[in-house]
């Protein structure tokens, strides 16, 4: 017992559960089992399910559709989901804007098809509409605590205005913060 009268971690019980959180982070921030470079190591990717959709509109995301990203159902997280149409073979479903920004990065690494994207939605921040993700601002939140996310995610906003607006509220927030799909790289990525 410590001071406080509740019973202290020992060593042994602490690399234990750290290891076990280590291991678990790791396999859900990289679907790939393999080392770059090492073909023998990879795994093969499946195809994902995509669903028929024209992608003209929005469309509701299927009951148990899962995210390619992290599994998660985003039908589940209607506050937050994010939709992506590949032109002429479908759409995939996302639980959140971070999601999104993963698969557009490289739809390849989470089995999704060489096709070009031709359409995508993301639900609004305020809003909590589906907007145009090809048209929004997002901002690279990086103090999660701030938003009731599912997960890491960045912020969209349909209007930039209001994109710079959230960033005015916080002194670790800039303009430079404030990207849109298309400037999702790696990098960004990888924050959520």
């Amino acid at each position: 017992m410590n001071r406080s009268g509740s019973r202290s971690l020992s060593r042994r019980t602490f690399v234990a559960v750290a290891g076990v959180g280590a291991g678990s982070l790791a396999g859900c921030l990289n679907r790939s089992e393999g080392t770059e470079g090492d073909p023998e190591d990879e795994r093969e990717i499946e195809p994902i399910e995509l669903v028929d959709h024209s992608g003209d509109e929005p469309i509701e995301p299927p009951e148990e559709y899962r995210c390619p990203v992290c599994n998660m159902v985003p039908a589940d997280w209607d506050n937050w989901n994010a939709q992506l149409v590949h032109e002429g073979e479908g759409a995939t479903f996302f639980d959140s804007a971070g999601c999104l920004f993963n698969y557009y990065v490289d739809p390849a690494k989470e089995g999704g098809p060489d096709a070009e994207i031709s359409a995508a939605w993301t639900t609004g921040y305020e809003s909590l509409d589906l907007i145009d993700a090809t048209e929004a601002s997002f901002v690279l939140e990086h103090d999660q605590e701030r938003i009731d996310a599912p997960m890491d995610s960045p912020v969209p906003f349909a209007d930039r205005d209001d994109a710079v607006a959230y960033v005015e509220e916080y002194d670790d927030l800039t303009e430079d913060d404030i990207v849109g799909l298309e400037d999702a790289d790696s990098e960004a990525a990888l924050i959520y």
